[in-house]
């Protein structure tokens, strides 16, 4: 991945920024980055950068490494299934949704597992539940969620 001044000067008026991988970018993007990094914290905007270790750990330049870690650092690992079951009730709960587990466990296993498609099928369910006026039982998710499907295609 290549990145040049000239890639990152469209970010100057922005208020946050958001760079993935920072270790594939070469040294004019390191640079780049390096600058990003300075005009997003005089004009109090906000940058997020992912790499797959800390900060001080990256094979970077010293400035960029330093600049990286100078703000907040958290490592992220991918939930358990438990973790996911937990995050689906937790979302069904506020919605004001009570899901058995047999309901939690079809979700899981027939749909991709990341959380952003779990949650937004939770949702296209319980919107199709109160559109139907009927409860969420397992054939009216297979049913919400093979229209769903459908709509996709």
């Amino acid at each position: 991945m290549r990145a040049s001044n000239a890639d990152w000067s469209r970010a100057a008026g922005l208020e946050a920024a958001a760079v993935d991988d920072v270790t594939r970018l070469d040294d004019p993007g390191q640079i780049a980055l390096f600058d990003l990094c300075n005009r997003m914290r005089g004009a109090g905007g906000a940058l997020a950068a992912s790499g797959e270790a800390p900060p001080a750990r990256l094979a970077l330049r010293a400035d960029l490494r330093s600049r990286l870690a100078s703000g907040i650092v958290l490592q992220l690992h991918p939930l358990s299934d438990e973790d996911k079951a937990a995050a689906l009730y937790a979302h069904a709960a506020g919605r004001g949704i009570a899901l058995d587990a047999e309901l939690v466990r079809y979700l899981l296993t027939h749909f991709d597992r990341d959380m952003g498609t779990q949650i937004a099928a939770l949702d296209a369910v319980d919107r199709y539940s109160l559109q139907r006026k009927r409860p969420i039982t397992r054939p009216l998710l297979k049913e919400a969620l093979g229209l769903l499907d459908a709509a996709k295609r």
